[in-house]
């Protein structure tokens, strides 16, 4: 609608090499043509906005990113920026996850025979209605895992609030579906509206009076995207695929050449090394 205005752009950078993305971020900027603005996020600043970010994303978090979100919107409305673009929705549309590849290489295995292994068939039958569809594994042993954290209080009720005892999705939307298409209605329902635009995404940039958009997420090309064949998503191991070839010419090679990278910040053994009080409050065996 503007061609000529030039846009702004926000980028997290991490003094770590091994997990920063400046370079692909960098030249992305240039090819756009963009006013860049990128943020070095160094490991003490994550430590000093967490409370805030826990208090802002009204729900438990087992990540730190979210720090990282709140800087990129506390940047964009240090700019005067009130509106900003950003792309969740594209790997739950177009097979971006690495659970699509498993999915699709048949690595998942089936049944040993073993009690574990059993009682994991029975909570997948139970919540997708198919005991041969993998979404998250180990759910029986992260059951009793919750259960050695929790108070004796909580154990006491635990079964009033356990998501594995209440109908999680429409297990008729999944049945004799492609597994490409149960992934990606799973991830839809449990995982990108109750995580990645709310705590991480829209409550993250509201913080600073930011809105957040989601291309992606436009109803028309949801509905699109229904339509398209699941070979061109997930084109044998390379995911994305027909997005990649729409990105040719508009995107550089390098970036649309390379392989899914996640984004990652730093987790909890690096948070309990900075010996934080309130942290080491919150996980002392006396309170």
């Amino acid at each position: 609608a503007s061609p000529k205005i030039q846009r702004h752009s926000f980028s997290i950078g991490f003094t770590e090499k091994e997990i920063c993305e400046l370079k692909y971020q960098t030249l992305m900027a240039q090819h756009v043509d963009s006013s860049h603005h990128s943020i070095i996020f160094d490991w003490p600043e994550i430590a000093d906005n967490l409370k805030v970010m826990i208090y802002h994303s009204e729900c438990p978090v087992k990540e730190t990113y979210n720090t990282c979100s709140m800087a990129l919107s506390k940047a964009a409305s240090s700019n005067g920026i009130t509106v900003i673009l950003t792309g969740e929705g594209a790997d739950e549309l177009f097979a971006g996850y690495v659970g699509y590849r498993f999915d699709q290489s048949g690595l998942r295995g089936s049944s040993n025979g073993d009690m574990a292994a059993l009682l994991e068939e029975e909570i997948r039958e139970r919540l997708w209605g198919d005991a041969d569809l993998f979404y998250e594994t180990d759910q029986y042993a992260f059951r009793e895992v919750k259960s050695a954290l929790y108070s004796a209080a909580l154990n006491e009720v635990f079964d009033e609030f356990d998501c594995l005892n209440f109908e999680l999705v429409n297990k008729d939307r999944l049945k004799d579906r492609h597994p490409i298409h149960q992934r990606s209605y799973l991830d839809f329902k449990l995982r990108l509206s109750d995580h990645l635009i709310t705590d991480h995404g829209d409550r993250m940039s509201m913080v600073n009076s930011v809105e957040a958009r989601y291309p992606f997420l436009d109803i028309d090309l949801v509905e699109f995207s229904k339509q398209i064949p699941p070979e061109l998503k997930l084109n044998e191991l390379t995911e994305k695929y027909i997005l990649r070839k729409v990105a040719e010419g508009l995107v550089p090679p390098e970036i649309i050449n390379r392989e899914k990278y996640g984004f990652h910040a730093p987790g909890s053994p690096y948070l309990l090394k900075q010996n934080i009080d309130w942290i080491n409050d919150l996980l002392s065996f006396e309170t």
